[in-house]
């Protein structure tokens, strides 16, 4: 296919001689047999380089406004991934939930809302447990999408409670709200009743930052909330 050779004014027919795949190995390995040469070209043209790529930018806005898009909406998910870490480290909480964890759990829900099932809404990454309390973190398990209406209204809330007061105002199914806490429960190696009861021990015992700092201090790393209410129960204080 012509489109598959770059434009080039002295060549035959205005194309250059060799594909664009082709060229590109060929500058990759040239690229890696004279890589000093290239460090050293790349800086001395540094300024020239930059005022080129501004100016490609400036005549080309449009083709740039719509990769920009194209990438933002490619890239959304891993974004919001980012700044639900983001919110759990400043908290001092876990926040080792994967790209590879997150979209198992956006499949599983079939990359909708968990409890109205839209894909029609903004959506948002909701962690269950909120971490306002001093509980919970950016972990598998404690995050999952949740609809911007929904998520907003859930706030800070305990999900068992809040699902109760807003079930019929929201006409939400019982039937995914106990397939989300089976979820839940599961990820956190729980039985449902054990999930129910650490959520409500969360939101009965918020943390300060001051308390975070000393747990952490003491074990040694950020210990997971469920962690903490599972040592809580053996030694019979739960």
């Amino acid at each position: 296919m012509i489109d598959e050779y770059n434009k080039e004014k002295r060549g035959v027919g205005g194309r250059r001689s060799c594909c664009r795949e082709c060229r590109n190995q060929y500058l990759k390995q040239w690229r890696e047999l004279n890589a000093d040469h290239s460090k050293e070209y790349r800086r001395k043209r540094a300024p020239v380089i930059r005022e080129n790529k501004i100016k490609w930018r400036r005549n080309n806005i449009e083709r740039v406004l719509e990769w920009e898009q194209q990438y933002r909406d490619k890239n959304r998910e891993r974004k919001r991934l980012i700044n639900a870490r983001r919110e759990a480290r400043k908290k001092i909480l876990p926040d080792n939930m994967t790209e590879e964890k997150l979209s198992f759990t956006l499949d599983y829900f079939k990359n909708g809302c968990a409890l109205s099932g839209t894909t029609e809404e903004l959506r948002h990454l909701d962690h269950t447990i909120p971490i306002a309390i001093g509980h919970g973190g950016t972990t598998f398990g404690n995050i999952i999408p949740l609809s911007e209406t929904l998520n907003t209204s859930k706030g800070d809330s305990n999900i068992f409670e809040w699902f109760e007061a807003n079930r019929q105002r929201f006409e939400l199914s019982q039937d995914k709200f106990d397939r989300l806490i089976g979820f839940l429960a599961e990820a956190n190696e729980m039985s449902i009743e054990d999930y129910r009861k650490f959520v409500f021990w969360c939101h009965e015992n918020p943390r300060t930052l001051d308390d975070i700092r000393a747990d952490n201090k003491r074990y040694g790393h950020k210990k997971p909330s469920v962690e903490i209410w599972r040592e809580r129960r053996e030694e019979g204080v739960v």
